[in-house]
């Protein structure tokens, strides 16, 4: 995947890991989990906030499985 996963949308400002985990958080899949991870494993900033002021790390934490939580490294 060649994707910029922390380019920003114009509206929320949300960055596209962002939406991914939306997404995804929504209708779970194994499929979907294991795409979040991979995507975690490139290290994007997950300490960016999105306009109305949430970052990805606190949504990972709160809402992510264990596999999230380890692929972020706690930054």
């Amino acid at each position: 995947m060649d994707v910029d996963l922390i380019l920003k949308d114009k509206k929320f400002g949300d960055s596209g890991i962002w939406s991914l985990c939306q997404e995804v958080f929504k209708k779970r899949t194994k499929e979907g989990n294991d795409l979040i991870v991979k995507c975690l494993e490139k290290r994007p900033n997950i300490n960016n906030l999105n306009k109305s002021g949430y970052l990805l790390k606190y949504l990972i934490e709160e809402r992510g499985t264990e596999d999230m939580k380890k692929s972020h490294g706690g930054d």
